[in-house]
């Protein structure tokens, strides 16, 4: 069982496995299992929302539960109220990420690769492929690059 699987749960949630991870999912009868979770925080400003990280109770948690089980942040969001100056895009891209494998995580992503009618849901709608100014993600995800303690 050398490929892991991902178990999706919504960050409030989490108490219902805190501490328990290892009896719902034993190594030895499912391998390597990843904790994917969604975090949402929507602030008027980046300077808000880099606040948050630092305040919120979901973030902080993230830390403590890189420490008990493999965790992923499949979700999070740019949205800021979708009121981001684009020329601010890039930063708080990296900004999130620096946080999040500052806090043990093994990685994360935006949802959706493109959504049409949100584009702050969208790698692709805030990239600098279709915005000019926008995200070039392979200069957000190249850093912090780690092995996969996991496999």
């Amino acid at each position: 069982m050398s490929i892991p699987i991902v178990v999706m749960e919504w960050m409030p949630l989490w108490h219902y496995w805190d501490n328990k991870w290892d009896h719902y999912f034993p190594k030895e009868t499912y391998g390597s299992v990843i904790l994917d979770t969604h975090i949402y925080e929507f602030k008027d400003t980046v300077e808000e929302a880099e606040k948050a990280f630092v305040y919120n109770e979901y973030w902080n948690l993230v830390g403590r539960l890189s420490n008990q089980v493999p965790t992923m942040l499949g979700e999070y969001t740019l949205r800021l109220n979708k009121t981001i100056p684009t020329d601010e895009l890039q930063g708080w891209a990296q900004f999130i990420q620096d946080e999040l494998h500052s806090k043990g995580t093994i990685g994360s992503m935006v949802w959706n690769w493109t959504c049409k009618h949100h584009r702050s849901w969208s790698m692709r709608g805030l990239s600098n492929l279709e915005t000019e100014g926008g995200i070039d993600w392979s200069e957000v995800f190249a850093t912090n690059q780690s092995e996969t303690p996991f496999l």
